[in-house]
């Protein structure tokens, strides 16, 4: 059994290794170095990162772009309800004759206004609630993906918390209660190998655990771009 956990770990190494170096742009057969020991960051509180996260997001601003677009169209689209009116001065040089001045006069009336301005108005206005409604709609989809990876992070630390302080330790004081009535022959050896091996396997839910936490932790820094700006809460 060991042995067959081995293997696959192995394999799930190798595959993660592959995928590191495609990312740094690198032969999926380059060599990594050794994996460092892994400390634990502390978990932001959820109501510090919306904050952030709406000042961040690129999808928000692009919508909040649109909804100041939008209101400065309706403005535009407004203006057109007064007449325009233009002055114009032309001078003219002719050989042999009078140089040739003129004014021109240009008044253009909204006279249908009920046909092209109001539908220009209307259209601005309806652009600009469905901008508004689509920067709601992201603001809403970016709570609900920091409360998802925030509940993500916070059970895998819960989960850190329980193996480290309770279940390993209660594993190996197991182990070694079997040790010890197996050197008196109170116990057999399959009893000893059992304690060993789930051992080792609590040991590598903990890691799996813990892989959990920083990729939850590196979700939430993607959509608020940097947690350096959000205040940290000591777990």
């Amino acid at each position: 059994m060991l042995l067959q956990r081995s293997v696959v770990l192995q394999q799930q190494r190798e595959t993660a290794a592959a995928r590191l170096n495609t990312l740094m742009g690198r032969d999926a057969e380059s060599p990594l170095p050794p994996a460092a020991n892994v400390k634990k960051d502390a978990l932001p509180s959820f109501t510090s990162l919306a904050p952030v996260a709406e000042t961040n997001d690129p999808m928000l601003q692009k919508e909040q772009s649109m909804v100041e677009r939008n209101k400065v169209a309706i403005t535009m689209a407004r203006k057109e309800y007064v007449p325009d009116l233009s002055v114009g001065y032309m001078y003219q040089q002719r050989s042999g004759m009078p140089d040739m001045h003129g004014m021109q006069f240009q008044v253009n009336l909204p006279v249908f206004y009920k046909t092209k301005q109001r539908e220009a108005v209307e259209q601005a206005k309806i652009e600009l609630s469905a901008s508004e409604q689509n920067r709601a709609s992201r603001k809403l989809e970016l709570a609900y993906e920091l409360k998802q990876m925030h509940a993500m992070a916070a059970n895998a630390d819960k989960m850190l918390d329980l193996y480290d302080k309770a279940i390993i330790p209660q594993a190996e004081l197991a182990l070694q209660s079997a040790q010890s009535s197996y050197s008196v022959g109170t116990a057999d050896f399959l009893t000893v190998v059992t304690n060993f091996s789930t051992i080792h396997g609590y040991q590598i839910d903990y890691y799996r655990q813990l892989a959990d936490y920083e990729t939850a932790l590196a979700r939430i820094e993607a959509l608020t771009g940097d947690l350096n700006q959000v205040g940290k809460e000591a777990k």
